[in-house]
């Protein structure tokens, strides 16, 4: 398919515009080193490049890029006399349609995602190539993962391992696991998410993968913390930052530190969660990491909140309230919710004015209920109890007694309800690995007698080709035996007869004389 040269210019001119509103140096460079006079597989490389460059600048300017890439790719491909010209052009082809899909994935146009998605999937379709097949796989697997899809994105996951084992590509099949292990612990199906990060974790030891490997450990160690095993999740996380201090991670390791925090307040070692969240945030300061910060600070405000230490936990509420308006994060957040309410419950305290104070109280209040909302939502319980804390404190305050009885009320009714849930799951645990060990008992049980029966038969069998030996043995013998007697009698008469005619040759010759 022949693409007019003029449609060529017209994308490159509108890339011009975009390229000298704004661009780094870096990418200035990149641009001067285009000639599109020059139709080949090094300008196609240079076009992508150029798009590359562009994905963390302007998304607009990098998809106009890969379009480029893409009109060039085709005509190649057309041109190509050679199987291994058509195959390079179209790689690169591929790699383009999926990175645009990876840009619209960003934008939560999951719609123009997988379009583009699949297009790249039928490219590398196109020219036999497993690696690239495997990766589209997973990211549509992921597009899937993202619209809680989770029945879907298994299947596409399954199908980017298969064809990473295909093509023998352990990065690929690395990802594929951790994928498939993120599924099944996201559906609570805890023991086949570890079952493949260890899969993972095998796989990447054996390839000497630190990113990868410090990635799974922080995978398991999520896994472990879900299933309230803290001691062996904190275990998995300090193996991650052994990794993650390597490869010089300071993002991945206040992370993870991060996390550390929050294990360590479950256990609950409260010395210890302050002192991993504190480095955390000294961290998150140093590479200017906001969106960090925001949770750190929140999680500090929630463990000084449990603590009883109001004014820090409004300290550190405050502080997360003062990013989140300097991000922009809407009101969908929970924890923008509950840290708005705690600041304007704890900033009334300070007030002598009644009606100041009445006024901080009534926004509380405002927060808190919507607290309540989105956590009934999203069926957080711990939020909840929060939730109803704040308003049964507020209406207290306000000396509203009747509202304030109604939500302690509540409060009491979410922790027992809470509570009840919590022994009923520990008790649905227990069955559960009552029952899965029954099973397996049973299947070993099995097993046995199969082997016994296995055995029986086996042995069975050696006697009946024993007893067919001897058979055999005893036929054979006795079969010598009747030959060998035939063969005697028959010389025996022979011998008779040749003995009965000398005697009548004899009697003749005495006749003779």
């Amino acid at each position: 398919m022949k693409i007019p040269f003029i449609k060529i210019l017209f994308l490159l001119g509108t890339l011009l515009i975009s390229y000298l509103k704004c661009y780094p140096t870096s990418i200035d460079s990149l641009i001067k080193t285009i000639n599109l006079s020059n139709k080949n597989l090094a300008t196609l490389q240079q076009l992508f490049n150029v798009a590359e460059a562009y994905e963390n600048i302007s998304s607009d300017s990098a998809v106009r890029y890969y379009q480029l890439c893409i009109i060039l790719s085709d005509e190649l491909f057309e041109r190509a006399t050679e199987q291994n010209e058509q195959n390079n052009a179209y790689i690169i082809k591929g790699k383009a349609l999926k990175n645009m899909g990876i840009i619209y994935v960003i934008k939560s146009n999951y719609k123009l995602a997988m379009e583009h998605f699949f297009h790249s999937l039928r490219v590398f379709s196109l020219i036999k190539n497993l690696n690239g097949q495997s990766d589209l796989f997973r990211y549509i697997g992921i597009v899937y993962f993202y619209q809680s899809n989770y029945d879907m994105a298994l299947k596409y996951y399954k199908y980017s391992m298969n064809f990473a084992m295909a093509a023998r590509d352990s990065i690929l099949l690395s990802n594929a696991y951790a994928n498939i292990g993120i599924i099944h612990h996201s559906k609570g199906n805890y023991e086949k998410a570890m079952e493949f990060y260890v899969k993972q974790m095998k796989l990447l030891d054996k390839t000497n993968n630190i990113k990868g490997l410090s990635a799974c450990y922080v995978n398991i160690a999520n896994l472990y913390k879900d299933q309230k095993h803290y001691t062996q999740a904190i275990a998995y996380y300090k193996k991650a930052v052994v990794l993650k201090e390597q490869l010089k991670d300071a993002y991945g390791i206040a992370n993870i530190y991060n996390n550390l925090g929050i294990t360590y307040s479950k256990l609950p070692d409260y010395n210890q969660a302050i002192s991993y969240y504190f480095k955390a945030i000294a961290l998150y300061e140093s590479i200017g990491a906001k969106q960090g910060l925001y949770a750190c600070y929140n999680n500090l405000g929630s463990l000084y909140n449990l603590l009883g230490n109001y004014r820090k936990s409004y300290e550190y509420f405050l502080k997360a309230k003062n990013i989140a308006d300097k991000l922009g994060i809407t009101e969908g957040d929970l924890f923008y919710f509950l840290g708005r309410a705690y600041t304007h419950l704890f900033l009334s305290d300070s007030l002598n004015n009644y009606n100041d104070r009445k006024k901080y109280l009534q926004v509380a209040i405002k927060y808190a209920k919507k607290l309540n909302q989105k956590a009934q939502e999203q069926n957080s319980y711990q939020h909840l109890q929060d939730g109803y804390k704040i308003l049964y404190l507020a209406y207290k305050r306000l000396k509203q007694f009747d509202k304030a009885v109604q939500y302690n009320d509540s409060l009491n009714y979410i922790n027992e309800k809470y509570v009840s849930e919590e022994i009923a799951k520990v008790v649905t645990e227990i069955q559960t690995k009552y029952e899965t060990e029954k099973k397996q008992l049973l299947i070993e049980k099995l097993d046995k007698e199969n082997k016994v029966k296995q055995l029986t038969i086996e042995k069975g069998n050696i006697l009946q080709k024993r007893q067919q030996m001897i058979i055999y043995f005893i036929s054979t013998v006795l079969l010598i035996v009747t030959l060998s007697a035939v063969l005697l009698i028959r010389w025996q008469l022979k011998l008779k007869k040749a003995n009965n005619l000398l005697k009548i040759q004899k009697a003749q010759i005495e006749e003779k004389n």
